[in-house]
């Protein structure tokens, strides 16, 4: 289901577990897929703006794959040493799409 933001784009978009959005927490069931899921964050995200996503290393392999597909940039970071989790750190920009003549 899409997020109602019409008129408003965003700068910044913050993502703490794909996995929560994707999949319903009480039954389990699947509600959307991965790439509805970026491909909304796309549209709702302004040309040049950066998203920020935590999760394991195992999504976020996943997340980058569609990331490159919408034409992201991307980078990979360790989190911070005193958090002691296996979760690593995405950091997209959505490029601004130019004209070639």
């Amino acid at each position: 289901e899409p997020f109602s933001t019409y008129p408003r784009t965003y700068d910044f978009l913050h993502v703490s577990g794909v996995e929560s959005l994707i999949k319903d927490s009480a039954s389990g069931e699947k509600r959307c897929n991965l790439v509805d899921l970026m491909v909304e964050m796309d549209r709702i995200l302004r040309p040049e703006g950066t998203v920020v996503v935590r999760d394991s290393p195992h999504v976020l392999e996943k997340v980058n794959r569609v990331a490159g597909a919408v034409r992201w940039t991307t980078s990979i970071h360790n989190p911070e040493p005193e958090s002691n989790s296996e979760e690593k750190i995405l950091v997209a920009t959505k490029t601004f799409w130019k004209a070639v003549h």
